[in-house]
């Protein structure tokens, strides 16, 4: 095998950044479209017909640059009110953080990452750190929803509204919506230049929809109909939930502002203050069963409905088994200062000294790779990847051998998601069963479920890949897939068409290879490479060497 001092192509014309767009798509014949990137998001955003399709997000998505998008105004929302997301979005506990919507001229209503969702499904997915604002019917998740499911997703950052309805996570639930096992950091601000708000911590303006095991933290301020979790819950029923914002208005309340129907098995603590004021419900015409608000911290006596307790009944366990809250939904220790907390944020109180949420693989052209997140971590050292490799996919788990595969550092001690990946190379076709070795800073370890991933590292047709790096001074690399064992030769040509020399020959088997080429001893310049296989057939590309 003969090398040659080599080349690599100039990108002519190509911004560091390119606000273009790259249709997401299904890679892995799921019917689901993958989401890695900023222009697939932009794709989507701009694409109407995409909004019924299914899409699931493989990697976390920094959106910073959407700051300088539409000339101020960021990000174009998801959805309309002419045409509805209706589609299936899985974030997979992937992030996309930074975003930023400003949309708050009168008339701009139905603003979120999401504009109008009807019919369609959002799970998995974080937004962290948003700026949104909007003139109406505003949230960081969704602007204005019908007949939609938000599960296992979260809020942080800031959203705000010109006028009316306005929650962390969604302004308007409309009908028949569906929110669960998901929470809001966010400060949520409402009626910035008007009379009205409809704002609460996660939701707004809750028309119809059930609300249940959910959670807001962040300040909700605004002036009429402000509340810590939902502004006005009018047809929607609210279970086992909480608030813990502080709260501040003209008509407010620490946990609903107006109920019009069933809250059940939920509280609040927040400080708040208003004109009128009230510690859990202001206004209430429905019923409200086994639910409390903290007297001390909200600096509220009186209530429309809930009870009232101290500091100190709040962060006693009996205080809620007495009341009926189910131990299975609800956890208590030092955790949330004491107050309870839902299960599915930290199971059993800590068993473990790590929470595993999620653990996936997916193949790729040239590898495995392996995605999981935790929500709670403590004295985490770090995970060992251990495989177990069967060409037939049938595996023993007695007599198969676990394989160290890698390492990944843990984050200590954190109460916030965090989300991990690791690339498994240089493997070979087959069947893969993969599990975590989590290991605490004493020595002690937790073993987590297995998982299964089959590679096929044989490609369909012949190929090469554009070399990289590219521009190159002076090696690069070359990467060129093979369906069949075939004779190749790798040649380096100038611009004119000038054969300078071979780079590789030989046979080759099936599969993907790739070859280093240096070019020490060549000018800057354009070059072409080809790669010649069954007899007289090619495969060419430009490269280009930047002295």
């Amino acid at each position: 095998m003969n090398k040659l001092l080599l080349f690599c192509i100039l990108l002519i014309g190509s911004p560091l950044y390119i606000h273009g767009q790259t249709e997401p798509v299904d890679t892995d014949s799921d019917g689901k479209r993958e989401v890695s990137t900023l222009d697939h998001l932009l794709w989507i955003s701009t694409n109407t017909g995409g909004w019924g399709y299914s899409y699931e997000q493989t990697a976390n998505i920094d959106a910073s640059a959407t700051s300088t998008w539409n000339s101020g105004a960021g990000f174009s929302p998801i959805g309309s009110s002419g045409t509805s997301f209706s589609g299936t979005y899985d974030g997979q506990g992937f992030t996309i953080s930074n975003i930023t919507i400003v949309r708050n001229l009168s008339g701009n209503s139905n603003i979120g990452f999401f504009g109008t969702i009807n019919g369609g499904t959002v799970k998995n997915l974080g937004l962290l750190n948003v700026s949104i604002w909007g003139s109406s019917a505003t949230g960081g998740l969704v602007g204005i929803g019908s007949n939609m499911l938000i599960e296992n997703c979260y809020i942080t950052g800031l959203v705000k509204c010109q006028y009316d309805y306005v929650g962390g996570m969604v302004g308007t639930n409309n009908s028949n919506c569906t929110i669960s096992k998901s929470y809001s950091t966010a400060t949520v601000q409402g009626a910035l230049a008007g009379s009205g708000s409809y704002a609460g911590g996660l939701v707004g303006y809750n028309l119809s929809g059930g609300i249940s095991q959910s959670y807001s933290t962040g300040p909700v301020s605004g002036i009429n109909y402000v509340a810590g979790f939902v502004g006005v819950n009018s047809t929607g029923d609210i279970s086992n939930c909480y608030s813990r914002g502080s709260v501040n208005g003209s008509f407010v309340s620490g946990f609903v502002d107006v109920n019009n129907t069933s809250i059940n098995y939920s509280y609040s603590t927040g400080v708040v203050s208003g004109t009128s004021a009230a510690g859990f419900v202001r206004s209430n015409s429905s019923s409200v069963t086994a639910s409390f608000w903290d007297i001390t911290t909200s600096n509220q006596a009186s209530s429309a409905a809930g009870e009232g307790k101290l500091t100190a009944d709040m962060i006693t366990q009996s205080t809620f088994l007495n009341a009926g809250w189910n131990s299975d939904i609800w956890n208590m220790d030092t955790r949330n200062d004491g107050y309870p907390y839902l299960d599915w944020e930290n199971p059993g109180g800590s068993p473990l000294p790590v929470e595993l949420v999620s653990f996936t693989g997916r193949a790729t052209e040239n590898d495995i790779i392996l995605f999981w997140m935790t929500v709670t971590e403590v004295d985490n050292y770090g995970f060992e990847i251990e495989r177990m490799f069967s060409e037939s996919g049938e595996f023993d788990d007695y007599t198969g051998i676990w394989e160290f595969a890698g390492f990944v550092c843990g984050n200590g001690n954190c109460n916030s998601p965090q989300s991990y990946s690791f690339a498994d190379k240089n493997i070979k076709t087959g069947f893969y069963q993969y599990r975590l070795k989590q290991i605490d800073t004493d020595g002690s370890f937790e073993y987590s479920s297995a998982i299964f991933v089959k590679f096929n590292n044989i490609p369909d047709i012949y190929s090469l890949d554009q070399n990289y790096p590219n521009p190159f001074n002076p090696e690069t690399v070359i990467r060129f897939a093979l369906p069949e064992r075939s004779f190749i030769t790798l040649e380096i040509y100038s611009i004119s068409g000038e054969k300078l020399g071979v780079i590789a020959s030989g046979e080759y088997d099936a599969g993907r290879h790739q070859i280093k080429a240096d070019a020490s001893a060549m000018p800057s310049g354009i070059y072409m490479y080809a790669l010649r296989y069954g007899g007289n057939k090619s495969l060419i590309r430009k490269m280009a060497v930047l002295r």
